[in-house]
């Protein structure tokens, strides 16, 4: 027997607006391009790194997220450089250490800071955007 009384009596919205979570990403960019600062790096913040399922290793998922959807003109600098060093950055066939020392991650490490996606997605404001967004969706 399905108890009614358990159920959530919220109402589904009529609309959701989807560039919401663009909008709040952007404006936290422009703030940091007005102070001149760049994007603050998870391996250099926190020393962490992304696996990806494929094996490939790198500086954070957002790297491999824009090597697999490189239609993004702003993901291109990644998409060609991942592609350019493909065979050096998989952990099945190279040690973790050489990857992280190599070359791939270098440059990936110096062209993010300047990239619009990286700043607007990692910067020292990143809690307060997450956390922006956090309570949109407990709105609905």
């Amino acid at each position: 027997m399905l108890r009614t009384d358990l159920l959530c009596k919220c109402r589904r919205p009529l609309t959701i607006q989807f560039d919401l979570k663009n909008e709040i990403y952007t404006r936290y960019q422009k703030q940091i391009l007005s102070e001149n600062e760049y994007a603050k790096c998870k391996p250099f913040s926190n020393q962490s790194i992304y696996i990806a399922a494929d094996g490939t290793v790198h500086p954070c998922c957002l790297a491999h997220n824009m090597y697999i959807t490189e239609y993004e003109p702003s993901f291109k600098f990644a998409a060609h450089l991942i592609k350019d060093h493909l065979d050096q950055i998989n952990f099945k066939t190279r040690p973790l250490e050489k990857i992280i020392q190599g070359e791939y991650f270098d440059k990936m490490l110096k062209l993010s800071k300047t990239n619009s996606y990286c700043i607007s997605r990692c910067n020292k404001y990143k809690k307060e955007a997450e956390n922006e967004l956090i309570l949109y969706d407990r709105y609905f």
